[in-house]
Parts: structure tokens; C-alpha cells; sequence
């Protein structure tokens, strides 16, 4: 193989493994950045359940709070709002986070492809220093 052919080659090879370490690099500080995402998340919902008790038992008592508006409050809390608590404390705060967790499985996944593309391609490029040492030696 002549050594303009093989200067070419590694030279497309150089310029993939710079890709591929781009693209990998990328990777990285999108999955930083959505790992911290997913730690705020979580101290969201911690925080979410820590304040139950907020809204769940108010100190209302009978001396500061009676008559029909106090039965209407009582029947409001245990139906709406306990519901609407469960739906975002349950449904919507573990949605997602299990769609931010399934995302950073993604993102690793791509990262192991790009590490592994990434060795293949230099090994390609060792092959072709040989090659090239052997087509100056002869």
C-alpha cells in the first residue's frame, strides 16, 4: 500500500477518534448535568413529603375554625386535595424521575459505545503505523 494511501487512512482515523471523543465528551456533561438533575428531583420529593403534614393537618381547631366553611375546608382536604397531593407526590414526581433515570441509562449506554468505537479506532490506527513502518523499511 502506497504511503499517500496510508497518510489518508490515518488520517480519517485521527479525525474520528477526535469525533467520537467530541461526541463522547458531550455525552458526559449531558449525563453530569442530568445526574444532578435527578438529585434535585429527589430532594424535591423529599421536601414534597416533609411538608405533608402541612397541608394534611393544619392547626385549625374548633375555637378558629367552625360552622359550614370549616366542614366544606374539611371535606376539600380529605377529597382534592389529598388526591392532587398522591398525583404529584406519587405519579408525577416518580415519572419522572424514572423517565430521567431510564435517560441516564441511555446516555451511558451511548458513552460504552463511543469508548468502545473509540479503542477500535485506535487500534485501526496502530495497525496503519505498522503498516506504514513496513511500506518506509521496504
Amino acid at each position: 500500500m502506497a504511503l499517500h494511501s496510508i497518510d489518508l487512512q490515518m488520517s480519517n482515523v485521527h479525525e474520528q477518534i477526535y469525533n467520537l471523543n467530541y461526541q463522547m465528551n458531550q455525552r458526559r456533561e449531558d449525563l453530569e448535568r442530568l445526574e444532578q438533575v435527578i438529585s434535585d428531583v429527589e430532594i424535591y420529593q423529599q421536601e414534597y413529603d416533609q411538608i405533608k403534614k402541612h397541608w394534611e393537618q393544619p392547626s385549625l381547631t374548633r375555637t378558629t375554625w367552625t360552622g359550614d366553611f370549616a366542614e366544606q375546608f374539611e371535606s376539600m382536604r380529605q377529597e382534592n386535595i389529598r388526591e392532587s397531593y398522591h398525583h404529584v407526590s406519587r405519579i408525577q414526581l416518580e415519572q419522572i424521575l424514572h423517565t430521567l433515570l431510564k435517560t441516564k441509562d441511555t446516555l451511558c449506554s451511548e458513552i460504552a459505545v463511543l469508548e468502545s468505537d473509540i479503542k477500535h479506532q485506535e487500534f485501526r490506527l496502530n495497525d496503519l503505523e505498522v503498516m506504514k513502518r513496513e511500506e518506509q523499511y521496504t
